[in-house]
């Protein structure tokens, strides 16, 4: 678990994301567009999200979602990989040295 600021029409906030580097998209949950102030019901499945320089489209964790996600904010390897293109590889292969 990590904060990231992400900044979203111009607002930025700090928000707790799970790091999983074996999803391929990263997500954000409806709680979080709420704080960003939001109508959630105008929004589409996905938003553009600016963190750090780089700026990428998230896909939205709504009510729809499974219950095991569903409020979840997931810092996907789609990000990572913008941020650290080396990380992602590093991390994959050191977690499976040990198997």
């Amino acid at each position: 678990m990590m904060l990231v600021a992400v900044e979203i029409r111009h607002k930025r906030l700090y928000i707790p994301m799970l790091c999983d580097t074996g999803a391929p998209k990263s997500y954000l949950s409806t709680t979080t567009l709420d704080r960003f102030d939001l109508n959630t019901s105008f929004v589409a499945h996905h938003l553009k999200i600016h963190v750090g320089r780089d700026s990428l489209f998230v896909n939205i964790l709504d009510e729809n979602a499974p219950d095991n996600v569903r409020g979840l904010n997931v810092l996907g390897s789609d990000l990572l990989r913008q941020l650290l293109p080396d990380i992602v590889p590093l991390l994959v292969t050191s977690i499976n040295k040990g198997y």
